[in-house]
């Protein structure tokens, strides 16, 4: 009895993959987190009718449907997933649901496509540099001061050019993190994360702050003059 549900849930998990031709899994800054939206096609050649679900704390619901509307379901997931990266959730890249279907692609113009692109790599770059945001709080609190150079915290200049999301990374002297994008965000965008005393001194806050207009994030705020530090004798010149 036992092997024959474990069979019968095995057949519906392989079943149910085999129906959710998008699936985007959304992680927190510290990669703790997740959401996960899927859109789920009842009809592999003709896409329709189908499910857009949503899955976050181990709970599962299904947002929306449609029986016989082409593109409806891309659509909804696209703006879903969007919520997420306007949260500061970084997300897999979107542009794969708007090739599905021909009437996905009408419903966004090629600027709103590379605006979803830009926002998802962008956020996924903030995520790749948040656990830094640990190190440097628990520095600040054993040492009462910021580092004021990645040595200090245990890392090499050399190895922060090895993420597939940014190009470099260091530290300035007030604690901020910075990092410098890489080929496909844009190797002149730069991403900082600033600290600030909240609740009167009793909370540390982190602000973002990036030199490049992002028209589908509001997490981020815009600043013309931010620049990469520079590193003299191991230390950064702002």
């Amino acid at each position: 009895m036992k092997k024959s549900s474990f069979l019968l849930f095995s057949f519906m998990f392989f079943v149910e993959q085999l129906l959710a031709d998008q699936t985007y899994v959304c992680t927190s800054g510290n990669g703790q987190q997740e959401r996960i939206i899927k859109v789920i096609y009842q009809d592999q050649a003709s896409k329709v009718p189908c499910d857009v679900s949503y899955q976050s704390d181990g709970k599962e619901q299904i947002l929306f449907q449609a029986q016989d509307r082409h593109g409806f379901c891309e659509k909804k997931a696209l703006e879903f997933v969007q919520h997420q990266l306007n949260q500061g959730w970084a997300c897999g890249d979107v542009t794969p649901l708007l090739e599905v279907m021909p009437e996905a692609l009408e419903v966004y113009s090629p600027e709103q496509v590379a605006d979803y692109k830009q926002a998802a790599l962008f956020t996924q770059a903030v995520s790749v540099i948040s656990p830094f945001k640990m190190m440097l709080t628990e520095f600040y609190y054993m040492e009462g001061e910021y580092p004021d150079s990645l040595q200090q915290i245990g890392l090499k200049p050399e190895d922060m050019n090895t993420s597939s999301h940014i190009s470099d990374l260091t530290i300035g002297a007030n604690g901020e993190i910075y990092a410098q994008g890489n080929e496909e965000l844009g190797l002149d965008t730069i991403i900082m994360l600033k600290p600030k005393l909240a609740l009167g001194g009793f909370s540390r806050e982190w602000e973002c702050i990036t030199n490049i207009k992002l028209k589908d994030i509001n997490f981020c705020e815009y600043n013309s003059q931010l620049v990469f530090p520079v590193i003299n004798d191991n230390k950064v010149t702002q």
